[in-house]
């Protein structure tokens, strides 16, 4: 199920955005989704949990008929049940509020440390409330990790059709990252730009009104670089997708 979406819901206003945006994916890529729902190990919880997945089901397949879309229930602490079963799929999405917290009854905790321990991509979701939004946005990053964040954004872009934004600190670092684009997205509309604020403060700046910001975490990542991730999340204002490279 390497290509798999897996879903958090909570029957919240923005797991409702995030079970759209995984529907609206999942239909453009031809992935499946599994949605997960994480409730209290008694009777009451378990009926009234079975009940919210149904409903979910429904709407997913409203959303879109001919998908694959499976459910599964999990007790337990809600971040980590999302960190296990994230072990198989591509990708893991939940909806959040935009100040830093997953909203909702299910997952009421920080989810800061889904963007450290998933082990699969993770996007975060916060409640669109109908915003047109157009255009990707990625970090430049002289790196490995940084090469594959680039890479990604850059086919999404040409998947999507939204024009790419990339920002970094250093015009060397600029001009590496459009050669990389270039080479390997030779049709792709893009542009670069290069600031003199600390890298997540620009990011956020510059994906207020955009489809999606990439962000990329390698495992054993240093503190700095966790630091800075943390730093986008805590003031997102978009989808932001956090890529795995293992």
């Amino acid at each position: 199920m390497a290509g798999s979406i897996l879903v958090g819901v909570d029957g919240s206003t923005p797991s409702r955005s995030a079970l759209r945006w995984s529907v609206n994916r999942a239909r453009d890529t031809g992935a499946s989704v599994e949605l997960l729902h994480v409730a209290d190990d008694d009777a009451t919880a378990r009926g009234a949990a079975e009940l919210l997945l149904r409903t979910e089901l429904e709407f997913a397949r409203g959303l879109a008929p001919d998908l694959v879309v499976i459910t599964a229930l999990a007790d337990g602490n809600a971040e980590d049940a999302l960190v296990r079963r994230s072990s198989g799929h591509g990708l893991l999405v939940v909806g959040t509020h935009k100040t830093g917290f997953i909203y909702g009854r299910a997952f009421g905790s920080r989810f800061l440390g889904l963007a450290r321990r998933t082990h699969c991509d993770v996007a975060f979701i916060p409640d669109q409330g109908g915003i047109a939004r157009r255009g990707l946005v990625a970090g430049i990053e002289a790196s490995r990790t940084g090469d594959a964040v680039i890479l990604f954004a850059a086919a999404e872009s040409e998947r999507t059709g939204n024009e790419l934004q990339l920002v970094g600190s250093s015009r060397e670092d600029a001009d590496r990252a459009a050669e990389l684009v270039r080479t390997t997205h030779p049709d792709l509309r893009f542009r670069t730009r290069v600031t003199d604020l600390p890298l997540a403060e620009a990011l956020v700046a510059a994906s207020a009104q955009m489809a999606l910001l990439v962000i990329g975490r390698a495992h054993g990542s240093q503190a700095s670089a966790l630091a800075a991730n943390q730093d986008v999340l805590l003031n997102m204002s978009c989808p932001v997708l956090v890529l795995f490279v293992a």
